[in-house]
């Protein structure tokens, strides 16, 4: 298969939120039949992939990019997972009785990068959940993809220079169109080094969530709903802040905090298709100055947003599978471009929608 440029084919997807995103009240019944002050452990992999179509980027203000194309790019990771549950009850009240406390640790494999991940939650309440979590990770680039990376910014403006005298003294009068339809080749990623710089994050997060069935009882009374909060800090070592990197192929990143806000309302039914469900994420930087000299033009603080129609098959006990269709809001910019990786030196202007995904997520618990 042919590459023509770094976003063509994706090999590794960001974090799926979706995954849990109904688990809550099918946890509940579990635990009703697990033995008290012991440990639960519980071992799964979770194999989570994408599909996208190509939405060519449109110039100017807020509109919706139509799909131009059948095929844009796909994604494809695996992470296994060990959960432990402790029991930890506050209290004999019913809603007390049943407070936990899980750890879980989970290590994430693509082809050019690898990271291990732990978190903590605690459950005081059925419907209410702290956690806290980190991941550390590298990567390393084979065959035209790359895993870690920084911006090469004096790549960037030398060969900007060289094109610019170059396409200026060979054709004066045509030298700026095509000096602009050739931006995009400025534009460098450095290399890190695997195992000598690290991706990291880590984060905090509260979650609300009720299940109408602990209310109403019957197999067809379950209308669910989640919202959660999580803010967290993702940087790369040995780039300064402000600076621009590149992790698991996705480009135009840069040291920060930043926020995650996340609603989910679905229904569960007794059936192989056992949850219809909408989710939605809202996420942004809280300080647009992390983008440093970019971040004015960029519009670093960014308002990003996806909605996303969802199903959830069970198949057995042990094996599910989620599929979600994902449209999404992202930047749109004054000038014309046809690569993300351009971005960066572009000036923003508006959102723009468009339909960015099939996804899904298989789980199978060992």
């Amino acid at each position: 298969m042919k590459i023509t440029s770094f976003r063509k084919i994706v090999l590794s997807l960001s974090a799926v939120v979706f995954v849990s995103s109904a688990a809550f009240s099918q946890e509940a019944e579990k635990g009703k039949n697990q033995k008290k002050n012991t440990f639960i452990w519980k071992f799964y992999e979770q194999t989570a992939g994408a599909y996208y179509f190509k939405s060519d980027y449109v110039s100017g203000g807020d509109h919706f990019a139509p799909i131009t194309g059948l095929f844009n790019s796909f994604e494809l990771k695996t992470t296994f997972n060990a959960e432990c549950s402790i029991p930890a009850p506050l209290g004999k009240h019913f809603l007390l009785k049943d407070s936990n406390v899980r750890i879980k640790t989970a290590f994430e494999l693509c082809p050019v990068t690898v990271r291990p991940l732990v978190s903590v939650s605690f459950t005081p309440l059925p419907f209410l959940v702290f956690s806290t979590g980190a991941s550390i990770g590298t990567g390393w680039s084979a065959l035209g993809f790359k895993g870690l990376c920084k911006l090469d910014e004096d790549a960037f403006y030398s060969n900007k220079l060289k094109h610019f005298l170059n396409d200026l003294f060979s054709n004066p009068i045509a030298f700026l169109p095509r000096y602009k339809k050739e931006y995009k080749d400025f534009i460098e990623y450095e290399n890190l080094t695997p195992f000598g710089n690290y991706y990291y994050d880590f984060w905090f997060s509260g979650l609300f969530q009720f299940d109408t069935g602990a209310i109403f009882q019957g197999n067809w009374t379950h209308a669910v709903m989640q919202a959660s909060y999580t803010v967290s800090y993702v940087g790369v070592t040995g780039v300064d802040d402000g600076k621009i990197w590149l992790w698991q192929l996705v480009g135009n990143n840069c040291n920060g905090w930043r926020y995650t806000a996340n609603f989910v309302l679905g229904y569960q039914m007794p059936l192989p298709l056992s949850m219809i469900a909408v989710n939605t994420d809202v996420y942004a930087l809280f300080n647009s100055d992390d983008y440093g000299i970019y971040s004015s033009r960029y519009n670093g603080d960014f308002t990003n947003v996806t909605i996303s129609p969802m199903l959830k098959f069970d198949f057995s006990k042990k094996d599910s599978l989620f599929v979600l269709f994902e449209f999404k809001k992202r930047r749109s910019f004054e000038e014309e471009h046809s690569d993300s990786k351009e971005e960066i030196f572009l000036t923003y202007s508006g959102a723009e929608w468009f339909f960015n995904r099939i996804a899904f997520s298989w789980t199978h618990v060992f």
